[in-house]
């Protein structure tokens, strides 16, 4: 009985001894592990291999991805052919042209892509600004996680900003610590340091005694409620190193 299969259905397929198939194509002869012979020859009678060492779904003319090693290849190719799009518009591109990689896989990949990380950010909700009406009464302070540039020694950018007239600090951090942060303050504050600081109760910007030597007072906001500034902020940083990225054909944003 001659049928064509769905993309779903052709993603569940068990394709593990891929060799195997190769075989079966080439031989007509069924693995000897396989149980349910008929429904093994029902699922493969379709499929070719061609002179590029892939098995091919020939209905639809897919290519099947061999393993792991083989579906990165392939996400990479399309993601560099594709690169803005959201996790359901890559998988319905990746589908069109691969079978063996279901949109689990495709999430994965994404996610690791620096310039997608940078597109797509976590839904966080903001608290109401308050206004301040001298320089250095109140910073914010945030971290842009950079962590999937795996090229780069810097993996966070650390923002500071101003709550009067926005005046920015920006800072490559190599770790997500307080000892970082401290680092990173503490030549600023030689200079100049506010009365108050803010920032969310991630574990890094804990530092009460620092602050209390510096004569700052410390106020949190409850988790993932960036202050709107830091964010607002945050969000041009990013939409810079992406600039910079197209620009220059690569993902470096430190020296």
């Amino acid at each position: 009985i001659y049928m064509v299969f769905t993309i779903k259905q052709l993603n569940q397929f068990d394709y593990s001894d891929y060799q195997g198939i190769v075989e079966y194509l080439d031989t007509n002869l069924i693995p000897g592990d396989v149980k349910d012979v008929p429904r093994y020859e029902e699922k493969f009678q379709d499929f070719e291999y061609r002179e590029d060492d892939h098995l091919y779904y020939g209905p639809l003319n897919r290519i099947v991805a061999r393993d792991e090693a083989d579906k990165e290849y392939m996400l990479r190719i399309i993601y560099d052919a594709h690169p803005a799009h959201g996790i359901g518009q890559f998988y319905e591109i990746v589908s069109a042209n691969v079978i063996n990689i279901n949109k689990r896989r495709c999430t994965e990949f994404l996610r690791k892509q620096v310039d997608y990380q940078l597109t797509v950010q976590p839904r966080k909700t903001k608290v109401k600004a308050k206004v301040y009406k001298n320089p250095n009464k109140a910073w914010a302070i945030d971290l842009i996680d950079m962590t999937n540039n795996i090229d780069r020694r810097k993996k966070y950018i650390f923002t500071i900003v101003d709550l009067y007239n926005s005046h920015v600090y920006l800072r490559a951090l190599a770790h997500k610590t307080s000892d970082a942060v401290k680092a990173a303050l503490i030549p600023i504050f030689n200079n100049v340091k506010p009365r108050i600081i803010i920032a969310d109760n991630g574990g890094e910007f804990q530092l009460q005694t620092f602050y209390a030597e510096n004569n700052v007072k410390f106020i949190t906001t409850p988790s993932h409620t960036p202050q709107p500034h830091v964010e607002n902020m945050n969000n041009q940083v990013r939409k810079m190193l992406r600039i910079n990225f197209v620009k220059n054909k690569n993902t470096r944003w430190v020296d």
